[in-house]
């Protein structure tokens, strides 16, 4: 949450910030709790040097929220049974499938190692259990649908979203867990995100504006703008859906590659319609003719009571990957290579700090949205950008971490608006974490597992940190949190020290020779569930003393 202001007289630090229509009701440090509560010997108390120290007001101890952590179970799938088949060829005896995964209660999960895995070894020889437990917040069994996942985890947070608490949502788990599908979804049966798209723009319903003249910057702050930039925010706007259509005739000529997102259901004739052609303005009244696919997408129709009826949003949505530890903005063209045998080379983004010390990607684009189909559409043009590549555990694998957000910008006047309220929502699909020797991955695709696993143990090792301090009563002994090891954890460093709320989807699949991924995944998770987060106490800053002030302060000591 933050309050932002456009006023470029208030920029100074020593400016006073005149009255927001948004009020707060945050209690007073300095009451004394009701008439009569306290007695004072001294009836010509100087209640103004009690002000002037208000730096030294004992303030009411910081709130404190457990990170929020869901499992869900993965159903069996046919290629998984498949890869059971060939693991076991040559073995003596039948193929035998293992209830490696038995949830016992809504919040409780076994897990059972089979006779194959490191875990049963381990156990056997007096190191580690047979069957290891783990509570959740919720666990989500195989047969749960996206929209009972969606109404249990999400609806909450939008709503908090919408009161203007930042949110932050990201999955973890192995390769093959069923992360991409639950966040992401597929054609027909949409994931997470596309059903959050859609319930904020049934619940903004006719009080979204596009003409208003602020755009995001920074962390959670807002510029205002004019004439000229309103018109390059179009262009930009306009070269994201061109890109997208781009990529729809690179898929007609290139049928090679599988594909089942909405992109693909498309015609070689829609791509050559009249409604578009190089160089003319698009009509994005027109986006359903220009990709057919949003015509038969699954559609969410949850609709969130709020307050503050008579507040204007706009909304403006980002799309990142963090790709071998670099930042590539995945709704920008990707250059081509000039010469034959040219390695391609991304523009990578870089991580900055505002003077409140809160993390942002610099330069990245922010695309202002007007309907939850041009939101979906942005969404569908940032996956072809991203860095896919075929594993033994999965055709498609996702071989970055990418990252969905949008911004929420709430003004009491749309024409011109003196202050705003920005809040944050992000979605962050992980890569999933694998072993090589299981996914048989050489060259390239070995490297990119590398950074894939260094960045999640980075991010494992400031969740130890963070707990491991929570447990001391002292500061001795605490350890220093690895934030600025990983490009991730130091873009999210924010949500994880009380500047937003934090949730934890794990996946895992019943699959018996990913049992040791599931087990460390599990254990991670049940580290996470343990962190509390603690809400930053508000900073008081003391006033400034004036020579007059001296003056007077020396006066009465002498």
């Amino acid at each position: 949450m933050a309050f932002i202001t456009t006023d470029s007289t208030l920029l100074s630090e020593d400016a006073t910030i005149p009255p927001s229509f948004i009020t707060t009701n945050d209690s007073d440090p300095f009451s004394s709790g009701g008439a009569g509560s306290e007695l004072y010997p001294d009836a010509r108390r100087n209640i103004l040097d009690d002000i002037n120290n208000a730096q030294n007001t004992i303030l009411p101890p910081p709130q404190k929220e457990k990170l929020a952590v869901y499992l869900r179970v993965k159903p069996r799938t046919d290629q998984e049974l498949e890869l059971v088949k060939k693991n076991s060829e040559g073995k003596a005896g039948t193929i035998e499938h293992e209830n490696t995964v038995k949830i016992e209660t809504d919040f409780q999960i076994a897990l059972n190692a089979p006779k194959d895995s490191q875990a049963y070894k381990n156990s056997v020889n007096g190191v580690g259990k047979m069957t290891q437990r783990f509570k959740y917040r919720k666990v989500f069994k195989p047969e749960t649908a996206q929209k009972e996942i969606f109404s249990a985890i999400v609806c909450p947070k939008l709503k908090d979203f919408f009161e203007g608490q930042n949110q932050l949502l990201f999955t973890y788990g192995a390769t093959s867990s069923g992360k991409t599908f639950t966040i992401q979804g597929v054609t027909g049966n949409s994931g997470i995100m596309p059903r959050a798209i859609d319930t904020i723009f049934l619940t903004i319903g006719n009080r979204q504006c596009d003409t208003v003249p602020l755009q995001p910057t920074e962390f959670n702050g807002v510029v205002r703008v004019g004439v000229v930039e309103q018109e390059q925010v179009r262009k930009e706007k306009e070269a994201v859906f061109k890109l997208g259509l781009e990529l729809l005739k690179s898929k007609v000529r290139d049928r090679t590659r599988p594909d089942n997102s909405a992109m693909s259901a498309c015609s070689s004739t829609s791509t050559t319609s009249s409604v578009y052609t190089v160089g003319d303005v698009l009509d994005l009244s027109q986006l359903g003719s220009l990709f057919p696919g949003l015509q038969g997408r699954d559609r969410e129709s949850t609709k969130l009571e709020i307050r503050d009826s008579n507040r204007t949003y706009a909304v403006w949505v980002s799309f990142t990957e963090i790709y071998n530890e670099n930042i590539n903005d995945l709704l920008r063209k990707v250059p081509e290579c000039r010469k034959k045998g040219e390695k391609l080379k991304r523009p990578t983004l870089k991580l900055s700090e505002d003077r409140n010390g809160n993390t942002y990607i610099k330069s990245l684009m922010w695309v202002q949205v007007s309907t939850a189909d041009e939101a979906y559409q942005v969404l569908m043009i940032g996956r072809e950008n991203l860095q896919f590549a075929a594993t033994r555990l999965n055709q498609q694998s996702s071989r970055s971490h990418c990252i969905f957000t949008v911004k929420l910008v709430r003004v009491a006047d749309p024409k011109s608006p003196h202050m705003a309220r920005v809040s944050i929502f992000s979605f962050c699909d992980l890569a999933g974490s694998e072993r090589i020797g299981k996914t048989h991955n050489v060259g390239e695709r070995q490297k990119e597992a590398g950074n894939i696993n260094t960045s999640l143990l980075v991010l494992g090792r400031c969740i130890k940190a963070i707990r491991h301090n929570q447990t001391l009563s002292e500061k001795k002994g605490q350890q220093v949190v690895p934030f600025r090891e990983s490009k991730l954890t130091k873009l999210f460093k924010s949500s994880f020290t009380g500047l937003g709320k934090s949730s934890l989807i794990v996946c895992i699949s019943q699959a018996q020779y990913l049992l040791d991924e599931s087990v460390r995944v599990c254990k991670f998770a049940s580290i996470a569930s343990k962190v509390a987060v603690e809400k930053p106490p508000t900073k008081r800053v003391a006033k400034k003393s004036s020579r007059f002030r001296s003056m007077i302060d020396r006066g009465r000591k002498s």
